[in-house]
This record gives structure tokens, sequence and C-alpha cells, in this order.
């Protein structure tokens, strides 16, 4: 408002021009705000981060989440039901008994390895966004 008294008022070439070149840069940096948010969407696809879908049909559980951080949030399920550990450090055999887990997720290099320790059936695989593949497994405590 005072912008537009001044100037109607005072007609300064300086204020019309500085009032011009914020307004472009305002439009410009929306508008590169809007387009980069656009072309981002459309690259990076939507996903689970390997966690397989399944996960929205158990009963409220306790997941070990092996996949890294980045899968806790989905772990949880769509109406976040499941309470998840997530180790912040490679996830070990030893975890399943440690944490009390009634499932775990686990990256296809660490299958062997809690196959060999522990008794687990799987219940689904999936893929993560780089096409490796990822599974979940009931654990079956002794």
């Amino acid at each position: 408002m005072f912008v537009n008294e001044l100037w109607m008022r005072a007609g300064s070439g300086l204020l019309k021009l500085v009032t011009l070149v914020s307004v472009a840069a305002s439009v410009l940096v929306v508008s590169e705000m809007l387009a980069g948010g656009a072309v981002y969407a459309s690259l990076i696809p939507p996903g689970r981060i390997g966690v397989p879908s399944a996960v929205d049909s158990l009963a409220p559980a306790r997941i070990l989440n092996g996949l890294g951080g980045p899968a806790t949030y989905y772990a949880m399920g769509r109406d976040h039901r499941h309470q998840v550990i997530t180790p912040y450090r490679a996830a070990v055999p030893a975890d399943l008994q440690r944490f009390r887990v009634d499932y775990v997720l686990l990256q296809s290099g660490q299958v062997d390895e809690f196959t060999s320790s522990a008794r687990l059936s799987l219940v689904a695989r999936s893929q993560d966004r780089g096409g490796l593949a990822t599974s979940l497994w009931k654990v079956h405590h002794r």
C-alpha cells in the first residue's frame, strides 16, 4: 500500500525499478521452487524403500529394521501400528533376541546369516529403489 502511494505521488524511477526487480525476482524464485518440486517428484518414484506392503496387513508387532533408518517410517505400517526397532548399525541375529521382535526386515545379503542363526519364515519379498531384494521374515522364538 505504502509503495503504491509513493509510486503514484513521487513517480521516482528508482522506486519503480527496485519494485519491478523485486517482483520479478520473487516470481522467478517461486517458479523455480515449483518447477524443481515437480521435477523431483517425477524423477523419484514413490515407494516404500524396500518395505513390503504386507507390513500393512500384519497385526501390531515389533519389527527389527535391518534395512536402515529411511525405511523406519514405512515399516510402521500405513496406520503406524508397529513398533520399529532400527539399531542404526548393521543388524545382527543377536538383535532378534535382544529386542524380542516379532518380524525382521532384511536386505538380500543378510538373509543367510539370519536364517542360519534363528528360526524364521518368509512373509513377503520386495525391492528397494535401487532394485536390491529385501524381505520380511516372521521370527519364531524358542
